[in-house]
């Protein structure tokens, strides 16, 4: 009857993609739904899905542009580090607003450790010593400062983000709350520690 219970509750997130939705019922308090795969397999795109269907539940989003020191100091965090500093923000944002913020229900999106753009293509050289003429494989990026630029300080350092996501709620609470960035700063150095 627990498990009845559980798949009826209204807290439930849903992915917007009904085949998925009726195996799962949806996810729930306390559960972990992880998105694997490779680079460029998809995973961006089944999460922005997810996203849209529960558009209602984003609190905040901090780029590297208008919000640096929360983007530093997040992205590029480990997954177990990602799900502390979310706890820790619900337990300080509990305290700040009076209310309780359920740590398993507040999501934190960040860029991975790892780049996920990289040109790795080889471009063919020739060289000529001596009247004679050799060809040498030398990697795009050591040839071109721009695609270096391109892949890898502009796109993963501009172009991701980092986002705070809870149920409907609680998400406006959290939206509207004073302070939110120290809050989140906060609970990013906590884990450093």
């Amino acid at each position: 009857t627990a498990f009845v219970r559980e798949a009826q509750d209204s807290k439930r997130i849903y992915t917007g993609m009904p085949a998925l939705d009726n195996q799962m019922r949806g996810i729930g308090s306390g559960h972990l739904c992880l998105i694997v795969g490779y680079s460029h397999s998809g995973k961006t795109q089944v999460l922005l899905k997810w996203l849209r269907h529960n558009r209602h539940k984003r609190v905040a989003m901090f780029d590297p542009l208008h919000h640096a020191a929360v983007h530093t100091a997040v992205a590029g965090r480990s997954y177990a580090d990602l799900v502390a500093i979310s706890h820790r923000v619900a337990e300080l944002a509990s305290a700040h607003l009076g209310q309780t913020i359920n740590p398993d229900t507040l999501l934190i999106d960040a860029p991975p450790p790892e780049r996920e753009i990289e040109f790795r293509l080889q471009v063919r050289e020739r060289t000529t010593s001596a009247g004679s003429t050799s060809w040498a494989w030398t990697p795009l990026a050591d040839r071109s400062p721009l695609v270096r630029s391109l892949a890898q300080e502009q796109f993963d350092d501009v172009v991701k983000r980092v986002r705070i996501f809870a149920p409907a709620a609680q998400a406006l609470a959290l939206a509207t709350c004073p302070g939110l960035e120290e809050l989140v700063l906060e609970a990013a150095s906590d884990g450093r520690r």
